[in-house]
């Protein structure tokens, strides 16, 4: 855990989700002193977003296998940036490396084993690492990719948190993601399908998550640790404070 809080150190956090909503950031300010947070296909919001602004996503987040495949030449990339960053994962990611880099790949995770965060998921059977991170016991339910970031985040100490992009679910025009056309078909469905019952029983769910949380200090709980804001009035998921865009954007500091 101290590798994430070197990384964002005192700085609120700025969560990027892939919903279509966060296109409303393309023309506002954004903030230079906040930690930029994203997970799975983040590149779209990356180069749309951070990058002409001179910004970047300093922590990420993926865990499904499939994904990190998919992406696995942006994440190799995101790792060995010169810009100081955190790599989440599961612990099965660390040998999934060694399969996508085949005899490079032992060698890669020895160099960069200080920016990569194993978090004990559901489904990962094997002994893991000393310094993964359990952040919950089991829980009752499929936990949304952006419910397990921001739970990591608050147990890391964040005070502040902002989430954008987060609408679980379809927008009104049907977009289901922003920059979808990188998408594809099959996996474009698969949100339809999956995400709005992920994110009812996040909303429904949070609550027994903070129960089943384990703090370092022995408390438990996520919300006594700081605040997070959902940057989205019309988001379905309701387990945080809802407020504007720009609303969330204060709630940074900017």
């Amino acid at each position: 855990m101290d590798r994430l809080r070197r990384v964002i150190g005192n700085r609120s956090v700025a969560v990027f989700c892939q919903g279509p909503s966060i296109s409303f950031l393309e023309d506002k300010h954004l903030p230079s002193y906040v930690c930029y947070a994203s997970m799975n296909r983040w590149m779209a919001a990356e180069k749309r977003i951070l990058w002409p602004r001179g910004l970047q996503s300093q922590v990420l987040f993926s865990a499904a296998l499939p994904r990190i495949s998919e992406e696995w030449e942006n994440i190799k990339e995101f790792i060995e940036q010169p810009l100081d960053c955190v790599y989440l994962t599961r612990p099965t990611a660390l040998r999934h490396f060694v399969t996508l880099l085949k005899d490079e790949g032992n060698e890669f995770i020895k160099l960069n084993r200080h920016r990569i965060l194993p978090l004990i998921c559901e489904g990962d059977r094997f002994t893991p690492p000393e310094d993964a991170v359990q952040l919950y016991d089991p829980a009752p339910f499929e936990v949304l990719t952006v419910g397990t970031l921001v739970a990591v985040l608050l147990k890391s100490g964040v005070q502040r948190i902002s989430v954008f992009g987060a609408d679980g679910g379809e927008a009104r025009d049907g977009q289901m993601y922003y920059g979808e056309e990188g998408y594809g078909d099959k996996n474009i469905a698969d949100g339809r399908r999956t995400i709005p019952r992920d994110t009812v029983n996040l909303s429904a769910g949070w609550k027994s998550l903070e129960h089943l949380s384990k703090g370092e200090d022995g408390e438990k709980g996520f919300e006594a640790r700081g605040k997070v804001v959902n940057a989205n009035p019309e988001s379905k998921l309701t387990c945080w404070e809802i407020v504007s865009i720009e609303e969330g954007l204060e709630w940074l500091g900017a």
